[in-house]
């Protein structure tokens, strides 16, 4: 009895299967074809995000300034709402933006927004850019013509990238 018998992964002249170790290579390549499908598919849909995703971020740190100047105007004297100036140098919105980080220029309950904001004028049409109407902030999104707060992607605007 033990002189006949052999194990399964021993006896492939009789049949049965040899025990297998590792892939071969035509399931390599299907598995690797399948990952690439699977990877270009979700880097397609990925790409139009990002656009998507500049438009939210800079129509978030226009809802922050809004904010801002609402909180200004509940506390202290509204800005007095006036034709905007139409100078390539964004003076009334660094204004503005000076008036609600700075608490010592008299604003009770100063800062508005965080002390580091620092936004740098722009009127590159290929930026997103904050301007102000008046009232309120708008955002001009590229392709627009105007000049505002330039709203970069890289945190530049509050901290040294």
């Amino acid at each position: 009895m033990n002189g006949g018998t052999t194990t399964a992964s021993h006896q492939t002249s009789a049949g049965l299967m040899h025990a297998r170790h590792g892939f071969s290579m035509t399931e390599l390549v299907v598995s690797l074809a399948v990952i690439g499908v699977i990877s270009s598919i979700a880097v397609t849909n990925m790409g139009g995000s990002y656009g998507v995703s500049k438009e939210i971020i800079a129509r978030e740190k226009l809802e922050l300034l809004n904010s801002a100047v609402h909180r200004h105007n509940f506390a202290n004297r509204p800005f007095t709402p006036y034709e905007p100036t139409l100078s390539t140098s964004a003076s009334d919105e660094v204004q503005i933006v000076q008036t609600l980080t700075n608490p010592d220029l008299g604003s009770v309950g100063a800062p508005y927004i965080y002390s580091t904001y620092k936004p740098q004028p722009s009127s590159v049409t290929d930026d997103y850019r904050i301007t102000w109407t008046g009232r309120v902030f708008k955002l001009l999104e590229p392709g627009q013509s105007g000049t505002g707060l330039e709203v970069p992607f890289d945190g530049s605007d509050t901290i040294t990238p």
